[in-house]
């Protein structure tokens, strides 16, 4: 594999401002013995995320909002393309609300900061005009959203530029989810401890904003990844489905 130029740190290609149309992420769903090679690999190349520990990893709590009928889990018309959650990473007490919106393959992310105790503000009537996460806000009431999944995991990020915009290497591990009713990044009556949704298993995914980089192209053939759609929300909701169909058997 040929090296890029040096890498400085870089935002996700999806909220860079240089970008002049959404982003490109493919994702893939690998063996944990084949993401440690991977991540090897790709160390040689990239720099760790300067937002991570000195190995660019760090952990990710994510709350992710449907309807009650669960229109985003069933990819309902009007539901298909955008999802809207909350996230924390590390122990901060900064969240940011984010919508992330996938059309073909290519991703926009419209994204703000607030105060984790912020989020009591929405579980109430619209919000000041003034509220950083008034747009936010706005929508949830608009699409009738509301807490589904809460799902946390260890992401190690590795990051580089390529052709001038950055690119962005990601591998999540130790996925594990459940339920979740409360505007809060950590349920304070869960319904039962966090289940694991994807054992030994690993989501990597690469993200760049043009073009796939020669790096990017590299290490797929290298390590024949094949993209797969892949949703830690819905594989969370499908953990919870069949733990509950289980034990509906066992009682049978």
């Amino acid at each position: 594999m040929s090296a890029p130029e040096s890498p400085d740190p870089v935002r996700s290609p999806s909220l860079d401002p240089r970008a002049e149309g959404p982003a490109f992420e493919l994702k893939f769903l690998v063996d944990g013995a084949l993401a440690a090679r991977l991540e090897e690999g790709a160390r040689r190349l990239l720099a760790p995320d300067p937002f991570g520990d000195a190995a660019g990893a760090y952990h990710t709590t994510t709350l992710y909002l449907d309807t009650r009928e669960r229109d985003v889990l069933h990819r309902s018309p009007g539901f298909r393309t955008r999802k809207y959650r909350i996230r924390r990473y590390g122990l901060t007490t900064q969240v940011y609300l984010e919508r992330k919106t996938r059309r073909e393959g290519r991703v926009a992310k419209r994204r703000s900061d607030i105060p984790e105790a912020d989020l009591a503000v929405l579980a109430g009537l619209p919000a000041d005009g003034a509220w950083t996460g008034r747009w936010f806000h706005e929508r949830v009431l608009r699409r009738r959203l509301a807490p589904a999944a809460l799902v946390s995991y260890r992401r190690t990020a590795l990051v580089g530029p390529a052709g001038g915009t950055p690119m962005r290497l990601t591998i999540d591990r130790g996925i594990s989810g459940v339920p979740c009713d409360q505007w809060r990044l950590a349920p304070a009556a869960p319904p039962a401890p966090a289940r694991a949704i994807l054992d030994a298993s690993a989501i990597v995914e690469l993200k760049f904003l043009v073009s796939v980089p020669r790096l990017f192209k590299d290490l797929m053939t290298e390590y024949r990844l094949s993209p797969a759609a892949v949703s830690k929300y819905r594989l969370c909701q499908q953990a919870w489905q069949a733990g509950a169909a289980a034990r509906g058997a066992t009682r049978a």
